[in-house]
């Protein structure tokens, strides 16, 4: 089933099938046709019905500091909308594959999904997700999952970085675990994570770091072993070992 709201009236609900609840004391109609949430631009929501478990937020979700917008572990949100004050259990895909997002203290406690397809960030092809805080980013109890995944069977080359996450104020807490798209490992590429001033403006840039194939890692082995085993041997022509004869 799908869920979008819109602005309409009470006297001009379709018959069956609606669900009705407030809204910064509007009435938004919620119809029911699909799995999903459907927020659209012009929208701003502070709570949502429940059991809905897969959300598109194109307008604004909105918490505040005495009362964050929470949405559990089987959540799934994705969408170009602004998220204010929201703590977020489920999967995070931020944007429209790719796409670019804002907010305000937000915070993670899920699976924070990042899809690369470019150095850019920005919307479609070519592009990558960015998450753009204008308070803190919290990672809650150091929990998240970081996952990246490639867009469109996207490699970078090594040495190209993608900043995926920015703030203002500060970000707190880890990922607990990196996954990585078998698109990037199965070409021998991996990620790594800079963050820059955690406690004020800053960013997390993911960084492409090329990873030796394991014929080259043998092949730097054998190297090293043979190394050892002659600087061993020049050492032991160097202090011959002395033998005491006695008559």
């Amino acid at each position: 089933m799908k869920f979008s709201i819109c602005p309409i009236s009470a006297s001009r609900a379709p018959s069956g099938g609606t669900v009705l609840f407030s809204c910064f004391c509007s009435l938004i109609l919620v119809s029911i046709c699909s799995a999903d949430l459907v927020i659209e631009s012009d929208q701003r929501l502070s709570h949502i019905p429940e059991r809905i478990e897969r959300i598109v937020n194109h307008g604004t979700f909105v918490g505040s500091a005495s009362n964050v917008f929470q949405l559990g572990p089987t959540t799934r949100v994705s969408g170009s909308g602004r998220f204010e004050n929201t703590l977020m259990y489920g999967v995070f895909a931020p944007g429209n594959s790719p796409g670019v997002t804002t907010g305000l203290n937000q915070a993670f406690g899920g699976t924070l999904e990042i899809e690369l397809g470019g150095t850019t960030p920005g919307f479609g092809s070519g592009r990558h997700y960015q998450i753009n805080d204008d308070g803190t980013i919290t990672l809650v109890d150091d929990l998240p999952v970081l996952s990246i995944l490639s867009f469109e069977s996207y490699v970078p080359n090594p040495g190209d970085e993608f900043e995926v996450l920015t703030w203002q104020n500060g970000l707190v807490g880890n990922f607990s675990n990196t996954l990585i798209d078998s698109t990037f490992t199965t070409s021998n590429i991996t990620f790594e994570q800079i963050i820059t001033n955690p406690t004020g403006v800053g960013n997390l840039t993911l960084r492409a770091v090329a990873v030796p194939e394991a014929r080259v890692i043998y092949l730097w082995l054998a190297l090293s072993a043979v190394v050892l085993l002659r600087h061993k041997l020049a050492s032991q022509h160097q202090h011959p070992t002395s033998l005491n004869l006695r008559s």
